[in-house]
């Protein structure tokens, strides 16, 4: 249920579980796992988080009511329909004074894209991606 409520060690209400899913699939780690391990053949995916803390790491619980009682969450597990679309798209590459730069524009999801990605004098590489139009 999206809207029970997940608690601190200490009791305090944190947030309710769907948010906590919605940041988990959002989460950095989810996009590189999903990115790496992704294929075009796959439609189902499934992510785990075992066991659940805290940024102190601490665990997370749920509040069973009757009796009253913290229960620890011993694992999140996340599953759902995907769809992986793998496309190449050839990069220009020039400089700019000091920053090499390579763009290209494309189409994802329906949408037109373009690429800019940059590194500097001190080897800092950036990616931006502009996504064209609302999506659908």
């Amino acid at each position: 249920m999206p809207d029970n409520l997940v608690y601190s060690i200490d009791g305090n209400e944190l947030c309710q579980i769907g948010g906590l899913v919605g940041m988990l699939i959002r989460s950095a780690r989810a996009r590189d796992y999903l990115l790496s391990e992704g294929k075009e053949d796959h439609v189902w995916f499934e992510m785990a988080w075992e066991p659940p803390r805290d940024q102190r790491g601490n665990p997370l619980f749920l509040k069973k009511i009757d009796p009253e009682i913290l229960r620890e969450i011993e694992s999140i597990q996340i599953r759902g329909p995907c769809k992986f679309e793998i496309t190449q798209f050839g990069m220009r590459r020039g400089k700019l004074g000091d920053i090499r730069l390579a763009w290209s524009k494309s189409e994802f999801l329906g949408r037109d894209i373009f690429v800019v990605a940059t590194k500097d004098t001190a080897g800092a590489d950036k990616l931006s991606i502009h996504f064209a139009g609302k999506p659908e």
